[in-house]
């Protein structure tokens, strides 16, 4: 896990752990928010509050607890092509931060409202615990609207 780096002209030798090796070239998370908290093309500014569209935002609004991306740890509860439900958390991966396609892990809801709900809560217990309750929120409303919408099919 541990490599040796020669810095500078210095004849010691530092050891320096892999993973921040390789973090060293992203920008931290609080310059990221500070750069995009005020303007960026996700931000809806309406009656005075400012929302956001951003993927990863389960909460949906413009503050850096929520922010998808300022945070390397985030959750997305939305609707595929398919009409499931989806899970979406950042992946752990090296390099996937720098692969939009790679960097969020999906996983589909296709077992009813209850199961879902307590897939998402085992999930994002121990990954965001503070995103938990908004995501839980989120996964029965998106599930509701969905069983609304089958019905009022087959009433037709």
């Amino acid at each position: 896990a541990d490599t040796s780096v020669m810095r500078g002209g210095d004849a010691k030798r530092v050891r320096v752990r892999r993973d921040q090796k390789e973090r060293s070239g992203t920008m931290s998370e609080a310059l990221v928010w500070e750069l995009l908290r005020k303007n960026n093309c996700f931000v809806r500014k309406q009656g005075g509050v400012q929302f956001s569209t951003e993927k990863g935002n389960v909460l949906g609004v413009n503050s850096f607890k929520a922010s998808g991306l300022a945070n390397r740890k985030t959750a997305d509860v939305c609707v595929n092509k398919n009409g499931a439900v989806v899970l979406s958390v950042k992946s752990k991966k090296e390099g996937a931060e720098r692969k939009p396609a790679a960097m969020y892990r999906a996983v589909p809801m296709k077992k009813g409202s209850r199961k879902a709900v307590k897939v998402t809560e085992k999930m994002l217990s121990s990954y965001r615990p503070d995103l938990k309750s908004a995501a839980m929120v989120r996964v029965s409303k998106l599930i509701r609207a969905q069983n609304k919408q089958r019905k009022a099919v087959k009433a037709e």
